[in-house]
């Protein structure tokens, strides 16, 4: 598999890429007329920077809830504070929304930076390419259907700490850690969510 990269533009997440083959492209063009230079260029472009990233090369891992504002946005950063680099992150909400300044400030306290984080919709992703789906808010088996099938299914049924006190959210981060550092145990250790576990979920209050 050719290796991949990172592209960041003014800030904003974005998709990953073939190096080798980015270079390959850029090697055959030659002295192409300008017209037919500008087509291949804008056509890398949308490669480059569509809104979601092609399949990845090592575990991935999606993070959900309803405005991807709070919740999925700390369990997002708490994970890649935690694995590094040997998993790709992502979180992402039923709803769009914006990266709540509390969150921010309470993952500052702790040494994680989510500054860069976008609030980013749930069906601008493949879910095949995740193989792990958590949903933060007790909503997992109202998901649509395909997300519900990674290998790695859960729902941790979080209070949401919008609109309350501080010391909810410093909670809620805390509950956050205990959860994200058991999930990549479990990943990194090859374990699914078995049927027995898919069914306990089903019975929950699958509410948001």
């Amino acid at each position: 598999m050719a290796a991949r990269r990172a592209v960041v533009v003014c800030g904003a997440r974005t998709a990953t890429a073939p190096t080798a083959g980015l270079r390959a492209a850029k090697a055959g063009a030659g002295w192409l007329p300008h017209r037919r230079q500008q087509e291949q260029h804008q056509h890398q472009q949308q490669q480059w920077f569509s809104a979601e990233p092609a399949p990845f090369s090592k575990k991935s891992v999606m993070f959900v809830c309803k405005r991807n504002s709070c919740r999925s946005q700390m369990a997002e950063g708490g994970a890649k504070h935690l694995a590094r680099d040997d998993l790709e992150i992502w979180s992402s909400g039923l709803e769009g929304s914006r990266v709540h300044p509390t969150a921010t400030a309470v993952m500052q306290e702790v040494g994680v930076d989510i500054t860069s984080h976008t609030s980013d919709y749930l069906h601008d992703f493949t879910p095949t390419h995740f193989d792990a789906v958590v949903s933060m808010c007790g909503c997992g088996t109202s998901l649509p259907e395909p997300w519900q099938k990674a290998g790695v299914f859960e729902d941790w049924q979080l209070d949401d700490p919008d609109g309350k006190p501080l010391e909810t959210f410093r909670r809620v981060r805390a509950e956050i850690k205990d959860h994200v550092e058991a999930l990549v145990d479990k990943i990194k250790s090859g374990k699914e969510t078995t049927q027995e576990e898919r069914d306990a979920m089903a019975k929950g209050p699958n509410e948001c």
